[in-house]
């Protein structure tokens, strides 16, 4: 258990945290059926007879023991991996509150095409996390889901800052189409994962925005 814990302290990856608390939910269940059963495992040992009835007696037994002797293991786990998952969240929201806009255009690579807009490489990384991020929450249990959820948005609303803030940083249709690019992009990401459609609606909202400025110019 030691070990365990130590392990997630160090942890940096929110995915690798949601899945491990996905891994004890999966445990928990396995458990708790096998449990379950166990009324029903002495029910057939009583009726059976030598090495037969011993070995049923001793797997119920031994499922309603687990389920005990691992509850509270598996409880003190999750109070390590959940304040461990916001510590790492929230380092990166602090990362993208402090960068500046003209620092994002500097490290931004070249269009793929001539005329183009290139997609950054902050935008490519925010896709692909966010996106796992969300389908990690889809599997977890309604209250944990709606958390994450909530934490999605917050990540949301802090890069859409950071990406307001490297479009200021250019000329006004070039920054617009900077930011069009982006969120084409993570909008793409979204939808081909089917995220919800709430969250969807508000990478949608961002583009279209830029696409009206863009377009009034």
């Amino acid at each position: 258990e030691t070990a365990i814990t130590t392990e997630v302290a160090r942890m940096a990856d929110p995915v690798g945290l949601l899945l491990l608390v996905a891994v004890i939910q999966d445990a928990r269940a396995s458990v708790a059926s096998l449990a379950g059963d166990a009324p029903h495992a002495r029910g057939e040992a009583d009726g059976a007879g030598g090495d037969e009835a011993q070995q049923a007696r001793a797997v119920a037994e031994a499922a309603g023991a687990g389920e005990e002797a691992m509850a509270g293991f598996w409880h003190r786990l999750e109070v390590c991996i959940w304040p461990r998952f916001k510590a790492v969240i929230d380092a990166q929201v602090k990362t993208m509150s402090t960068t500046s806009g003209a620092a994002l255009i500097d490290a931004l690579p070249p269009p793929q095409e001539e005329g183009g807009e290139a997609v950054h490489s902050v935008t490519l990384r925010f896709a692909e996390q966010s996106t796992a991020l969300w389908i990690a929450h889809a599997s977890l249990p309604p209250q944990q889901g709606a958390m994450g959820r909530l934490t999605l948005t917050f990540m949301l609303i802090e890069f859409s800052r950071l990406i307001a803030r490297a479009a200021g940083s250019l000329p006004k249709g070039k920054g617009d189409r900077f930011a069009l690019a982006q969120y084409e992009h993570l909008l793409s990401a979204y939808c081909s994962e089917g995220v919800h459609e709430e969250d969807c609606e508000r990478v949608r909202n961002l583009y279209e925005s830029h696409c009206n400025a863009f377009a009034g110019q």
